[in-house]
């Protein structure tokens, strides 16, 4: 059975506390941090929620387009970390079944 993965794309996530990655992980999932240290642009998440068949995304401001959510069929959850969604394609995210936090 393949692990439930959630990717963590904000850069300093869990930087200076592990505890949310700990929780994640004792509840049984796969988490990967974003290892480039930056904002990612729109095809490296896409890329990433793609070829990883991730199912949850703590997201920073990365494009979350049309075109990266289409092509991430596994992805069920996008958990906002920060202010604002003006970078998640809400429509986008209704029309493919993804609830966003």
């Amino acid at each position: 059975m393949q692990t439930k993965l959630v990717y963590i794309s904000t850069s300093t996530f869990a930087k200076y506390n592990q505890e949310p990655v700990l929780t994640l992980r004792t509840a049984g999932y796969g988490v990967e941090l974003n290892h480039f240290g930056r904002q990612l642009t729109e095809a490296e998440i896409g890329q990433i929620l793609r070829e990883k068949q991730i199912i949850g995304l703590i997201a920073g401001t990365e494009p979350l387009t049309e075109e990266v959510l289409k092509n991430s069929a596994s992805l069920k959850v996008i958990s906002r970390c920060g202010v604002g969604l003006d970078n998640v394609n809400l429509n986008a995210a209704e029309k493919f079944g993804m609830k966003v936090y």
